[in-house]
């Protein structure tokens, strides 16, 4: 698939040096045909870290009924740490590009921003002594914790230790900011 190329293709090359003729040899195609599936390398790139949102987003979401708010914190961050390992590439050049505009880097944006709501609601539905503005801006944190530390974590050498440590410390962070009470 054109898109597997692309991701491939992301791992050794900076999202400027890239080009629909790279994208075209990457591939096994023409630049001519590439160009019938994309407009641009920007139209590409979008629809690389849409599909990896979009998987990444049916790991996540929806949070069952009965799931406490510790499981789907959990979960949630076991979630984005698989997204992470499948999707380096797609994921380093969503938070690169967050700034910019483009249907990938919207749906990047829409999904922490539910991400977040979640989270928020998640408090809320606890019991927990917190306003519904407060608790918004603690699933903002969360959300932006977690995704700025992977960011780092996966922009630079590191071992498989290292991400499961990281998870295991942002699963704890988050709770403490969300202010969870720790299950029995």
């Amino acid at each position: 698939m054109l898109l597997d190329s692309i991701e491939k293709l992301l791992q050794s090359t900076s999202i400027a040096d890239l080009s629909m003729e790279a994208i075209a040899s990457a591939g096994s195609l023409s630049r001519t045909s590439v160009y019938f599936y994309f407009g641009n390398k920007s139209d590409a790139v979008d629809a690389l870290i849409a599909r990896a949102t979009e998987q990444m987003q049916v790991q996540m979401f929806p949070r069952a009924p009965d799931e406490s708010l510790h499981d789907f914190v959990t979960r949630i961050v076991a979630a984005a740490l698989d997204g992470w390992r499948r999707h380096r590439p797609a994921y380093i050049a969503a938070v690169e590009l967050s700034a910019s505009r483009g249907p990938g880097v919207t749906r990047w944006r829409e999904i922490m921003r539910a991400f977040a709501e979640v989270l928020a609601q998640g408090v809320l539905a606890e019991g927990l002594d917190v306003a519904e503005r407060d608790a918004q801006q603690r699933g903002e944190i969360v959300c932006w914790m977690v995704e700025r530390n992977f960011y780092f974590l996966f922009t630079s050498e590191h071992t498989a230790d290292e991400e499961d440590s990281l998870a295991a410390g942002l699963t704890q962070a988050a709770l403490a900011v969300l202010g969870a009470p720790h299950p029995s």
